[in-house]
């Protein structure tokens, strides 16, 4: 496989996993929780929704300024959560009531916009895998 496939091959899996996050991101602190399966959840959503700065970054990136932009705001509307909602969590209870917190309430509202915001280039990235 030369370099440059590798490249998109790369960006491709990065946003298959990235949209996935968003979508859980978008749903409720219920069916976050169950589609994380109880473990850090806000931690894991936060942290792969951020790993969308290297679809920013890739050379093989497909999205335009303006998808590019909305990423980036979502990262930095992540990046600004206090770590008190970050917190270790393993079983539903504490998961659940890290979800419920209102600072997760306009995030999950930006990841819906974002999703619609994508859809583009998610139907892009389906048409890749298939």
């Amino acid at each position: 496989m030369d370099e440059a496939a590798s490249i998109e091959e790369s960006y491709h899996n990065s946003y298959y996993y990235f949209i996935r996050a968003v979508k859980i991101l978008s749903e409720s602190p219920e069916k976050q929780c169950e589609l994380v399966g109880d473990y850090n959840v806000a931690w894991e959503l936060k942290d792969e929704v951020s790993s969308g700065i290297y679809l920013i970054e890739s050379p093989a990136s497909t999205l335009n300024a303006s998808q590019k932009l909305a990423i980036q705001q979502l990262i930095d509307e992540l990046n600004k959560m206090p770590a008190t909602v970050l917190r270790e969590a393993t079983n539903h209870k504490i998961n659940l009531k890290a979800m419920q917190n209102p600072v997760w309430v306009p995030l999950r509202k930006q990841a819906a916009i974002l999703q619609r915001t994508l859809e583009a280039a998610t139907k892009n990235n389906e048409r890749y895998f298939s």
